[in-house]
C-alpha cells in the first residue's frame, strides 16, 4: 500500500475533513472532540503503516536529524547561558525547547491543502498538552554559584549516560538498529503525530528563553 493510497483511504479523508471543517485554528484548548479526531487519525494512519525497508530508512533519517537538532540545542543552550551569566551577579534562568516546524515538510509525498491544514492544527498550541508544554525535548538551567549545573548530552538524548533505542511500540526486529532517541518516543507515544507525519521531517524549531532579574546591577 503506497503512502498515496493511505492518504486517499476514505476513512482518513473523512477524519481530516472533519478536523479541518470544524476545528481549524483558532479553536478551544478544551475541545475534547478535536483531541479525539486527531488521536483517531493518528491510530488509523499507524495501523496502515508499512514496516518496510524504505520507511526504515526514512525513520532512521528523521531520528538522525532530530538527534542533531537536540545536540545543537544542547551546545547552543549552555553557550547562551554562560554568556548571560557574565552579565549578572545572580544566576540567569534558561529554558531550551525543541519543536517540530510549523511549516509542512516540502519533501513529503502528500502535498495537498488538506495535509497542510492538518499539520497546522497538529503544530498549533492546544491539541498536544505535553508537546505544547515541553516540546519534543527540553531542558532548563538554573545553576547556583559554585555548583555544577551542567547535565550531559547523552542524558538529554537517551535519559541515561549511554546510547539506547527508544523503539517501544515498533516491531523490534525492524527497528533494532535505529538508535531512536527519547524525543522520538515522546512524539510517538505522547502526541497526535503519526509515523507518516514524522518520516519526512528534517528540520526543527529550537526555542531559547532566558530570564534575568532586571534589578540586578550589571558588572
Amino acid at each position: 500500500m503506497t503512502i498515496q493510497e493511505v492518504y486517499n483511504d476514505p476513512r482518513i479523508i473523512m477524519l481530516e475533513e472533519d478536523i479541518i471543517d470544524g476545528y481549524a485554528p483558532p479553536f478551544s484548548n478544551s475541545d475534547e472532540t478535536l483531541e479525539y479526531l486527531l488521536s483517531k487519525r493518528r491510530d488509523m494512519l499507524n495501523s496502515l503503516f508499512e514496516y518496510n525497508e524504505e520507511n526504515a530508512r526514512l525513520l532512521t533519517e528523521f531520528n538522525q536529524a532530530l538527534r542533531q537538532a537536540l545536540t545543537d540545542m544542547y551546545h547552543r543552550g549552555y553557550a547562551l547561558y554562560d554568556e548571560q551569566k557574565k552579565l549578572t551577579r545572580e544566576e540567569p534562568y534558561l529554558e531550551a525547547i525543541c519543536y517540530l516546524p510549523q511549516e509542512y515538510a516540502k519533501n513529503h509525498p502528500i502535498q495537498t491543502e488538506r495535509a497542510d491544514k492538518v499539520w497546522g492544527t497538529l503544530t498549533s498550541c492546544g491539541v498536544n498538552a505535553m508537546y505544547d508544554a515541553e516540546g519534543i525535548e527540553s531542558f532548563d538551567i538554573n545553576g547556583k554559584e559554585g555548583e555544577e549545573y551542567k547535565q550531559s548530552l547523552m542524558h538529554l538524548l537517551f535519559l541515561d549516560e549511554q546510547e539506547d533505542n527508544w523503539n517501544e511500540g515498533l516491531p523490534r526486529e525492524w527497528s533494532k538498529d535505529m538508535g531512536l532517541v527519547h524525543g522520538f518516543h515522546t512524539l510517538y507515544e505522547g502526541s497526535h503525530f503519526s509515523l507518516y507525519d514524522l518520516l519526512y521531517v528534517r528540520e526543527f524549531n529550537l526555542v531559547f528563553k532566558t530570564t534575568i532579574d532586571e534589578t540586578t546591577p550589571l558588572r
